[in-house]
């Protein structure tokens, strides 16, 4: 197939599901792949072969969010890139078209779709206008009024492109489910495509135990976080989970493994000097090095504020640390994370509070047999069911049946 994606991030970029699937193995089975993706240091619009095996890469200036202003002329100045790297396509073959998220991409995308005649697949990877519209109501009327509009705004938009497309891809079987009954769309053409494991070996012995001693870790005594650390994640709450165990288990450290590098973690790092735990905060981090920063650990914690956004969100950092073979600790209010838990037979599901979630891991830090029980029977389910090539060989059969709704209809519309 000839496919042109519009993945959302800048070019280059550290995203697994961008390198992974999009860049590699879907042009590694042979399919020819075109992508339109912002850059970084640009002045105009630019087209270059693509790295990968076939295609083409081609890009425009990366311009970020800002005012209100700045996103009018950022929304001007894309829709003249991309009409202009469009026209640039029209003696080149084009199957299908898939835009991840990007909505100031996706009705460029739709419009060139119904030209040629072409499915158009959108892929919606996060509830990012909730979660605006939530941040904006948090912060009130008058330093949010902003983020509330926007957040509404992005929400029609987002609602309208998935009734336009051929083909909509739910970050999560909860998403699916929210999109089908909620927002009313096609359940014959709407999939869950969540997040996977970049499955390989795991590192080697002696890397860990050199990574440990870099990180002055304890061995058996180290419980990993990997994400962001937003408020609406509310951090404050591992800390306070941190603070029970270390009553049980005095030397008990906590991993933190970010990407952020704002003021978010500046103030995470001061509510850390503030209570004098045993924290260490470690990124960015390019995503092929995760695995061995995680494989210091012996459990992973990942508790998720049971709220809409991420009751439909998928829970990708659990599957990381399963794929390596770390117990994960979850909460069961947030049903798609504590599903993957109890099929995998590796985690616990707990109820969203610090000392039932404390309780859990000294269980698991305690007992070397429970913990290496876990570890074995997540990583099996996760190489089982959730390596990206297993959904690549997933998104692979809906590109190649998008133009037919009777075709979709027959396909299984979830990855279990």
């Amino acid at each position: 197939m000839n496919i042109l994606i519009f993945p959302e991030y800048p070019y280059p970029t550290n995203h697994v599901v961008v390198e992974t699937v999009y860049e590699q193995m879907l042009p590694g089975r042979g399919h020819t792949v075109h992508m339109i993706r912002p850059a970084h240091n640009l002045a105009d619009v630019e087209v270059r072969s693509a790295p990968w095996t076939s295609g083409s890469l081609r890009l425009f200036p990366f311009e970020p969010l800002g005012s209100a202003a700045n996103n009018i002329r950022r929304r001007l100045h894309q829709r003249r890139w991309l009409k202009n790297l469009l026209q640039g396509l029209d003696d080149v073959t084009v199957d299908v078209v898939l835009v991840r998220n990007d909505l100031l991409s996706a009705r460029a995308a739709f419009l060139f779709s119904q030209r040629r005649r072409i499915p158009l697949i959108y892929q919606v990877s996060s509830p990012d206008a909730e979660f605006r519209i939530r941040l904006g109501r948090e912060a009130g009327f008058r330093k949010g009024f902003y983020s509330i509009i926007r957040g509404n705004l992005d929400l029609w938009r987002r609602r309208r492109i998935c009734r336009q497309a051929d083909v909509v891809l739910c970050i999560s079987d909860a998403m699916r489910d929210h999109m089908v009954k909620v927002e009313q769309i096609d359940p014959a053409r709407t999939f869950s495509f969540p997040m996977g494991f970049r499955n390989g070996p795991l590192a080697p012995n002696d890397d860990v135990a050199a990574k440990l001693r870099e990180l002055g870790l304890p061995k058996g005594k180290t419980i990993v976080y990997t994400g962001v650390l937003d408020a609406v994640r509310k951090p404050e709450f591992m800390l306070g989970v941190l603070e029970r165990v270390v009553r049980k288990v005095p030397d008990a450290v906590l991993l933190v493994i970010t990407q952020q590098t704002d003021e978010r973690r500046v103030q995470f790092e001061n509510q850390i000097a503030r209570r004098n735990l045993n924290v260490k905060v470690v990124g960015p981090l390019h995503h092929t090095e995760v695995s061995r920063y995680l494989s210091c650990a012996d459990v992973m914690i990942s508790p998720c504020p049971p709220i809409f956004e991420y009751r439909i969100s998928s829970p990708t950092k659990t599957f990381e640390g399963l794929g390596v073979g770390l117990p994960v600790i979850g909460n069961e209010e947030v049903e798609e994370h504590a599903r993957v838990l109890r099929d995998s037979g590796g985690g616990i599901a707990v109820p969203y509070d610090v000392d039932t979630f404390a309780d859990a891991i000294v269980s698991v830090l305690l007992s070397g047999e429970q913990r290496s029980d876990l570890g074995r029977r997540g990583r099996t389910w996760v190489l089982n069911h959730r390596t990206y090539q297993h959904l690549t060989d997933y998104l692979e059969a809906i590109l190649l049946n998008a133009s037919s709704r009777e075709s979709l209809a027959a396909l299984p519309h979830g990855c279990n």
